[in-house]
């Protein structure tokens, strides 16, 4: 470990253990892992020209227009491109100014070509079903190895859990010499009984097969060592957490649109508490309801305004449940800028029960607005309770609408709350930091 953190490499070559068939080029493993920078996204996509299902408009093969002859290739792959086009520009912007030949892989979706166009980058479509599925995974795993066969990279980074643990298995099957798994949560914390069981293994498996594992946060990094998921010394965490930092010139306090407040619905002098956040139980929307219940009943006049992804199996059934509660409820599914509706929010909730560390409360904290979280894993380090806002038991919807109700009550504590997030964030949390700290490369 270097003086900045970093992960240092033996500056050795390959020359004489390099497998046939394999190109030779000045690889970072060759130069030593040199050092980076900085951040965000938009962008459509091309065919890695696997026989699979296509659609007669998609090319068969992969655009090489941002090809680099002779340059080290870099897979960056997620089961959910959106992930990478809105939140990992920053992340490819480095990986590109290293010097690498970036492709992308990630599932087939309208999102890879806006990453192709928007960040001038190769990608390759490649189907992964993020449930369980022993047989398309197969599938999927046989394709990985086709790809890399192809790609011929020297460095792997993963994130979310599918993508992770097949390009890694694939990966470590190859050769692959750098494979790092970013890990933004742990999925088996919501589950029980043999689900976990499988879960945990799964987790498992992706940590032996990647050469590295970075976590986002620092309760994310106690958890694995509680799980016994890692050896200590093959996790490292991004400083001082979160996967992207954020942008604080971009997400800045603003004026509340009258505008849109009316066109929601919303009605002007009457406190919002917001939620923004894909619509599904590890969010926490049960205890969120609760609290809003609470709250009516308790006489504190508020409005709840939710923005977020409404397409998760069980996103149907809170919207009747939101819908059906007695307190004025505003429900807003994707948008392609939050902030707007952000500036409308009196204080921001994320009841979550897991997280890997939520950049919607450092989003929340750039604009000053006060967050109430739990104490669940991640979601305990984006607030710095009774500083920037306030943590409670997860689950405990009595608290948390104790919580709300405290600050909304008391303006002048929520304001300098909100102040000090901005503080926070805008000192801590610059993107091109952050994002040095996961790929940790070294002069």
């Amino acid at each position: 470990m270097g003086a900045t953190g970093g992960f240092e490499r033996p500056l050795t070559g390959r020359s004489a253990t390099a497998k046939p068939g394999r190109r030779k080029t000045s690889t970072p493993r060759e130069l030593g892992w040199s050092r980076l920078t900085g951040r965000r996204v938009e962008s459509v996509y091309r065919l890695d020209g696997v026989p699979t299902q296509r659609r007669r408009s998609m090319p068969t093969t992969v655009d090489r227009r941002y090809a680099r002859p002779g340059k080290p290739v870099a897979v960056v792959t997620s089961s959910i491109p959106r992930t990478l086009d809105l939140f990992h520009r920053e992340m490819i912007r480095q990986l590109k100014a290293q010097g690498y030949d970036v492709c992308v892989v990630s599932t087939q979706d309208p999102w890879l070509e806006r990453i192709a166009q928007g960040q001038g980058v190769r990608v390759r479509a490649l189907d992964m079903t993020r449930t369980i599925s022993v047989g398309a995974d197969l599938v999927a795993l046989a394709k990985w190895l086709r790809v890399l066969c192809r790609e011929r990279p020297e460095l792997i980074v993963s994130q979310t859990p599918k993508a992770s643990l097949l390009s890694h298995v694939a990966g470590k099957m190859y050769g692959v010499p750098r494979r790092l798994y970013f890990v933004g949560g742990l999925r088996l914390e919501g589950a029980q009984g043999k689900r976990r069981v499988l879960l945990s293994y799964m987790e498992r498996l992706t940590v032996w097969a990647a050469t590295e594992t970075v976590v986002n946060s620092t309760s994310l990094a106690q958890r694995y060592h509680d799980l016994r998921l890692a050896p200590s010394a093959k996790v490292r965490q991004t400083y001082p957490g979160s996967s992207h930092g954020v942008d604080a010139e971009h997400f800045r306090p603003q004026v509340p649109d009258p505008w849109l407040a009316e066109e929601l619905g919303l009605e002007i002098g009457v406190p919002v508490i917001g939620f923004v956040g894909r619509l599904t139980r590890d969010k926490g929307i049960d205890t969120l309801l609760d609290a809003v219940s609470r709250l009516g009943a308790a006489g504190t006049p508020v409005q709840l305004l939710v923005v977020g992804p409404q397409d998760e199996a069980d996103s149907a059934g809170y919207l009747r449940r939101l819908r059906a509660t007695d307190s004025r409820v505003v429900t807003v599914d994707w948008v392609d800028d939050v902030r707007p509706y952000m500036a409308l929010m009196n204080v921001h909730v994320l009841p979550s029960i897991r997280e890997g560390f939520p950049n919607v409360v450092l989003e929340a904290g750039a604009m000053g607005i006060p967050t109430v979280t739990t104490d669940a894993t991640g979601a305990v380090d984006s607030v710095r309770h009774g500083e920037t806002g306030l943590v409670v038991r997860t689950g405990d919807a009595e608290a948390m609408a104790e919580a709300v109700a405290t600050l909304l009550a008391d303006p002048e504590t929520a304001r300098k709350y909100g102040e000090a997030a901005r503080e926070w964030v805008s000192t801590s949390f610059h993107p091109v930091s952050v994002v040095k700290s996961l790929l940790a490369f070294v002069e």
